[in-house]
C-alpha cells in the first residue's frame, strides 16, 4: 500500500495525514469517538483511528485487499476489520461510507477507472474458469466411469474438447490481463505520486 496525500503507511498500516484531518467526513469519525476499549475516555481516539485504517483499506486502489480482491465485499469487510481490530459488532454505517466516498474521490487519477474494470474483468474471467473447469470434470467422470451409447459418447467427448479449448482460451487472456494489470498499477501509483506532490505544495503555500 502507497502513501498519499491523505495517508502515510506506517508499519503496513494506514496513518491520516493533517490535511485529511481538514476534511469534515473525516473529522466526523474522529470526532464521534467517546471512548472505546483501551481508550475510555476517547481521548486517544483509538477507534476513529481504527475506522479511518478501515477506510484508507477498503477504498485505496493499492490496498492489499484491493489487489487481491476475491470479489466477495463481505470477506473483504470481515478480513479488514480483523487487520485494524475492529469489534466484531462493527458494522460499516452511513458515516464510515462517506469516508469511503471521499478517499476515493480523492484518489481517482487518470487510470484508476481502467484500474478497477481491468481487475474486474480478471476476476471474472478467473471465476469462468472455475465454473468450466468445474463442469469438464463432471463430464470427464461421465466419461470414465458410465456406460453410455456411441452417439451420446461422442457427444460428450465433443464438449469436453470445447471445454478444454475455452479454459484455454481464457488462461490466455487471463496472461494478458495480468501484464496490463501490472502496468496500469505502476501508472496509477506515479499518478497518485505526482497528485500527492501537488497537493503538499499547496499546503505548503498556504503554510507561508
Amino acid at each position: 500500500m502507497k502513501s498519499n496525500f491523505l495517508i502515510t503507511v506506517e508499519d503496513d498500516m494506514p496513518v491520516f495525514s493533517p490535511i485529511a484531518r481538514t476534511i469534515k467526513e473525516f473529522n466526523r469519525i474522529i470526532a464521534r469517538d467517546r471512548g472505546s476499549e483501551g481508550d475510555s475516555q476517547g481521548r486517544k481516539k483509538l477507534m476513529a483511528m481504527r475506522e479511518l485504517a478501515f477506510i484508507a483499506f477498503y477504498a485505496d486502489l493499492t490496498s492489499p485487499y484491493r489487489r487481491n480482491d476475491s470479489g466477495d465485499d463481505d470477506e473483504v469487510i470481515a478480513e479488514i476489520k480483523r487487520a485494524v481490530e475492529l469489534p466484531d459488532a462493527w458494522v460499516k454505517d452511513l458515516i464510515v461510507d462517506e469516508g469511503i466516498k471521499v478517499y476515493r474521490e480523492g484518489t481517482r487519477t487518470a487510470s484508476s477507472g481502467l484500474l478497477v474494470a481491468t481487475r474486474a474483468a480478471l476476476h471474472a474471467n478467473k471465476k469462468t474458469i472455475e465454473f468450466i473447469q468445474k463442469r469438464l470434470t463432471e463430464r470427464m467422470f461421465r466419461l470414465e466411469n458410465e456406460e453410455l451409447p456411441d452417439s451420446e459418447r461422442d457427444a460428450l467427448i465433443d464438449k469436453v474438447l470445447a471445454d478444454s479449448t475455452t479454459i484455454v482460451n481464457i488462461s490466455d487472456k487471463i496472461s494478458d490481463s495480468l501484464e496490463k494489470l501490472d502496468k496500469l498499477e505502476q501508472k496509477y501509483i506515479k499518478e497518485l505520486e505526482m497528485a500527492s506532490g501537488k497537493k503538499q505544495q499547496q499546503v505548503n503555500s498556504w503554510q507561508l
